[in-house]
Formats: structure tokens, sequence, C-alpha cells
């Protein structure tokens, strides 16, 4: 089994200026358009039998909105032949990291995506370790 563990996707109403801003701000091309289609056709054409999707959340506030696109993606895929697992995302200066964290795991996600490069911090901030902390007590 081929599994790429680093994709991301967006919902399709944002994906074309999301993927904008983020190549511009990487400084890196994107392979694909950032739908869950155009990943689907890539995983096809690369022979890749599973993603894992790992949605970023740049501000605290988009916490729900990312984390219901991800929940409905694990919705859909499992029931059939299972192309993709999206983890959660969370922000170090979300409210309540604690309780967060145990939404994310009572909602099935089997992991969740931190990146402190695109939320303007460093991995030994102490609300990291307050997600890492929580990620180990759920």
């Amino acid at each position: 089994m081929i599994i790429d563990f680093h994709t991301h996707i967006f919902p399709d109403k944002i994906a074309k200026k999301t993927i904008e801003l983020l190549e511009k701000k990487g400084n890196i091309p994107s392979f694909c358009d950032g739908t869950v289609d155009c990943l689907l056709a890539e995983l096809k054409r690369a022979d890749v039998d599973l993603a894992v999707t790992l949605p970023v959340l740049t501000n605290p506030a988009s916490f729900e909105s990312v984390n219901r696109f991800a929940s409905e993606v694990n919705q859909r895929f499992a029931n059939e032949e299972r192309r993709l697992i999206s983890f959660a995302g969370i922000h170090p200066l979300c409210d309540d990291i604690e309780a967060k964290m145990a939404w994310i795991a009572q909602n099935g996600f089997l992991g969740v995506k931190i990146h402190p490069d695109y939320q303007d911090t460093y991995i030994d901030d102490e609300n990291y370790i307050r997600i890492i902390s929580a990620a180990k007590e759920n």
C-alpha cells in the first residue's frame, strides 16, 4: 500500500484562492487545485492508495469551519474504498485547547495538524505544549 501522508485540500468554493495564497507564502507551486476531486485524480494517476489530508489553521477563529470540512471528508470516505483520511487542525491561540482536543478525539480524528511556520509561532510555545499534552491524554 502506498500512502501520501502530507496533502492539503479545501472546500471547492475557497480552494483556488487558498492555493494561490499558499503558493505565494510558501514559494512552492501546487500540483493540484486544492479540491478533493483533483487530489483523487492525482492519487489515481500516481497509483497511490491513500492520502492523509492535513488542515492548517492560520487563525483560531477557523477551528469550527476547518474541522467541519475535515469531518465531512472523513464521513464521505468512511463507507467506501478508503481513499482519504483527514486529520483535524488546531491553532495555538485557540481558547480552551483541552476541550477542543477532546472534541477532536471524540469526533474520531486520528491525528491533529499543527504548523508553527503558518501559525506564526515556535514549536516550543507553551500552547503547543498544551496541545501535545492534550493529544496524549486523548
